[in-house]
């Protein structure tokens, strides 16, 4: 187990705030949400240094410590920490470091200046694939997989941060939700292989669906498996 560090809870002790926490483990940190902060610290460490990101109003809906495509950032920046909100999905750069007096992993953010407005989505779920630096979410407003593209800097119709939606293409996916959805089926889980370039989803009705990275841009999904396809195999 690890402990919270109180000066974490000081500021908070009589307020009703939603949280939540988890590890990053390959960087021995630890995490939690308070609202609409973000804190970090060494759990490997008995008086750990505490990092926060508080520059936005929003609460926080998800976080995830994902490997940057090459090339766009600077070389120290090793890991991208993307942090999901209620209106804003931001991306943080991340130096993973090692202290050659203690071996502690040491992390310092940098703000990318990059962020998309993903409003109405409310995003719960994203991954990445560790090979192409490609950054893929889910919320609880639709069954859609969307992509966070970016890039070093802005082009004539691109800006640094944009977003696609791969099951939906077309005028369907510019649509509110509630004027094309058929049923309230939404994304629970995403996880990558990049052994074989294959993304599955999960769906609130336990429906898996696959899908092949068959080329840097684009996403197909090329299996689909329902709850009842799974009892009967069973």
């Amino acid at each position: 187990m690890y402990d919270i560090p109180d000066s974490i809870f000081e500021q908070y002790n009589h307020a009703q705030v939603s949280t939540s926490m988890g590890l990053f483990a390959e960087l021995n940190h630890a995490w939690i949400t308070i609202d609409n902060c973000l804190y970090l610290w060494d759990f490997t460490q008995t008086n750990p240094e505490l990092q926060g990101f508080e520059e936005q109003p929003n609460s926080i809906t998800a976080v995830k410590l994902l490997i940057p495509r090459q090339g766009v950032f600077l070389p120290k920046i090793t890991h991208l920490l993307v942090v999901a909100t209620t209106s804003d999905i931001f991306l943080l750069g991340v130096g993973a470091t090692v202290n050659p007096a203690t071996g502690a992993k040491m992390m310092e953010l940098f703000n990318t200046g990059m962020s998309l407005n993903i409003k109405g989505i409310d995003v719960r779920t994203i991954e990445g694939s560790a090979s192409t630096g490609r950054i893929f979410f889910g919320g609880r407003a639709d069954n859609e997989v969307y992509e966070l593209t970016y890039q070093q800097e802005e082009k004539w119709f691109a800006n640094k941060c944009g977003r696609v939606n791969h099951t939906s293409p077309g005028y369907t996916s510019l649509m509110p939700t509630f004027w094309h959805s058929k049923e309230h089926e939404v994304v629970e889980d995403i996880v990558i292989d990049d052994s074989r370039n294959l993304l599955y989803t999960l769906s609130s009705e336990s429906c898996v669906r696959i899908f092949h990275m068959d080329s840097p841009t684009t996403l197909k999904m090329v299996v689909e498996k329902k709850r009842d396809d799974f009892l009967r195999d069973i």
